[in-house]
């Protein structure tokens, strides 16, 4: 739960409450803002549910990549944990409007590195 206000985030389970920078975000929302606005500059504070970790966010560049639902051109981004860079996210998000992701790729995550495909994409 994030109190922005209060510059706290508080965590599940055995995990206690901490202070958050301004501009923090949770993992899951990282991908999303990286599709409406442009990459932060400097590290970006994240929580992931257990504690607040600081990403770095590079482009990575302009790709064309291959899914289910054919090929798509998408803007490669990688953000990693600052402290551990071989920890994070791959992101690419499509070209083309919305500017959604169409691949995700995660790094050094507990139960190793995982992939997701867009199946399809519902224009608006």
């Amino acid at each position: 739960r994030f109190d922005w206000a209060g510059g706290q985030a508080t965590l599940g389970g055995r995990h206690a409450s901490l202070a958050i920078p301004d501009g923090t975000q949770d993992y899951l929302s990282v991908v999303y803002q990286l599709a409406f606005y442009p990459p932060p500059e400097g590290p970006l504070p994240v929580v992931d549910g257990r504690r607040l970790r600081r990403y770095s966010v590079k482009e990575a560049g302009p790709e064309t990549v291959d899914l289910p639902l054919g090929r798509v051109e998408a803007r490669h981004v990688r953000v990693t944990a600052v402290d551990e860079a071989e920890k994070g996210l791959e992101i690419w998000l499509r070209v083309a409007p919305p500017h959604l992701p169409v691949k995700i790729r995660i790094l050094g995550g507990r139960h190793g590195t995982g992939v997701l495909l867009a199946e399809s994409i519902r224009e608006p």
